[in-house]
């Protein structure tokens, strides 16, 4: 993004058409506050919410002209007067509401960290929001606890495999739904112990082969049908959670209906797993991938 002395570059979204509203202007230079730091921008996250912004359904609705974009990694250019901890030439991660999709931002220092060690500028700008979504939705609304079985849908996504991790972190068993076999292959080597074709007519099957009994929390990363309780084979009320209501996390009441009779499901994540009672030294059921054994996935 180019601009001339003064300004900066923006991706700004003129109309609420989606991502053919977005244009590259030239925008003034924003005035730094004493607890601000300048940045210079060398990598932005797109997640979902920027998306949903553009068409005006996130819950934070704003009129055109605006910037998107709530994460960002930067170099600091200069530090408000009184703004500590921070220097000059430092790598930083940032986030916003909004606001950066530009080459250059004005951030509150207090909304910096000093970008982790042997991260990438790209790595930098696109974990933050994923993983504080899917910390939100595991700790915070499904309180996922030791040797529960989460069950993970849209696995392959930026928060899909931040969940697969931070559950797996927390101690869970995870399944993992994708809809292709290197999404899957990503989820499994992220830490999940089976994954299973989301688009398989047997999904159901697979997932029950799986966990009998059901499984204890399931997070839809995408909101959808499959979150109104389809077909989710959920154990406890409350502990379906998902992108719902145009980007809130929350609880599926229909999910939390549909229940199966509590009893304790084999641990998913030993070696070998229990899937359906039985060892799973022998042959994967068809579009299910158990970590370590890639030479079993299939494609469905």
């Amino acid at each position: 993004m180019g601009a001339a002395p003064g300004e900066r570059g923006v991706a700004a979204c003129t109309s609420l058409e989606g991502p053919d509203g977005l244009r590259f202007q030239s925008w003034p230079r924003q005035p730094l506050g004493s607890r601000d730091l300048r940045l210079r921008i060398e990598a932005i996250g797109v997640n979902f919410p920027d998306l949903l912004m553009t068409r005006g359904r996130f819950q934070l609705r704003l009129a055109p002209p605006f910037v998107p974009g709530m994460g960002a990694c930067g170099v600091v250019l200069e530090c408000g007067e009184a703004v500590r901890g921070f220097a000059a030439g430092q790598r930083v991660v940032a986030h916003a509401r909004h606001g950066l999709f530009t080459s250059e931002a004005v951030v509150p220092a207090a909304a910096a960290t000093p970008a982790p060690p042997g991260f990438s500028a790209e790595d930098c700008a696109s974990y933050r929001v994923a993983a504080l979504t899917a910390w939100h939705a595991l700790a915070d609304r499904a309180s996922v606890k030791r040797d529960e079985t989460v069950l993970i849908l849209g696995a392959g996504g930026g928060v899909g495999l931040a969940a697969v991790e931070i559950a797996t972190l927390l101690g869970a068993h995870v399944i993992a739904a994708a809809s292709s076999l290197e999404k899957r292959m990503a989820a499994c080597s992220r830490g999940a112990a089976h994954a299973v074709d989301s688009r398989s007519p047997t999904f159901d099957e697979q997932v029950r082969a799986i966990c009998p009994n059901g499984v204890d929390v399931d997070f839809d990363t995408g909101g959808g049908a499959a979150f109104d309780g389809n077909h989710l084979p959920l154990v406890h009320q409350q502990r379906a959670v998902g992108s719902q209501g145009e980007g809130h996390i929350g609880r599926s009441r229909e999910g939390a209906r549909r229940q199966f009779a509590h009893a304790s499901c084999g641990r998913v994540g030993a070696e070998p797993a229990s899937v359906g009672g039985a060892s799973c030294d022998g042959e994967a059921p068809r579009g299910v991938t158990r970590r370590g054994e890639t030479s079993r996935v299939t494609a469905t």
